[in-house]
């Protein structure tokens, strides 16, 4: 359990930076001045496409973040565990183990598919 999630931990890294995170908030800090804009509903195309590239943006960064501090936060109490066992904790952890790997697996799958970072 440990090493799985010291790996998927190593790929949060990986995507970490190969999504350019801080690219991306820059981006979303861009694009919500756009829509603070008194003219931004003059083009309501553009202003569509504007609503759709910060909503699809805020979806991936907060999705990493939830991943990341999830997959950190389980590694922090496995690690614990091993100093001191508890059944019943371990059940508990094994139980969150499996949800948060496959919650991590399907955002890696879903940003590794995306056709904008593939």
């Amino acid at each position: 359990m440990k090493q799985s999630l010291i790996e998927a931990c190593n790929k949060m890294a990986s995507l970490k930076e190969s999504l350019n995170l801080v690219k991306i908030k820059a981006r979303l800090n861009e694009l919500d001045e756009l829509q603070q804009a008194l003219d931004f509903w003059n083009d309501p195309d553009a202003a569509r496409r504007t609503i759709k590239e910060y909503n699809t943006s805020k979806e991936l960064y907060e999705s990493f973040h939830t991943n990341e501090k999830a997959l950190t936060g389980l590694l922090e109490s496995v690690e614990e565990m091993t100093k001191v066992y508890d059944e019943e904790m371990f059940m508990l952890i094994e139980e969150e183990y499996h949800d948060i790997i496959k919650n991590f697996e399907e955002f890696e799958i879903k940003v590794l598919l995306s056709h904008d970072y593939d």
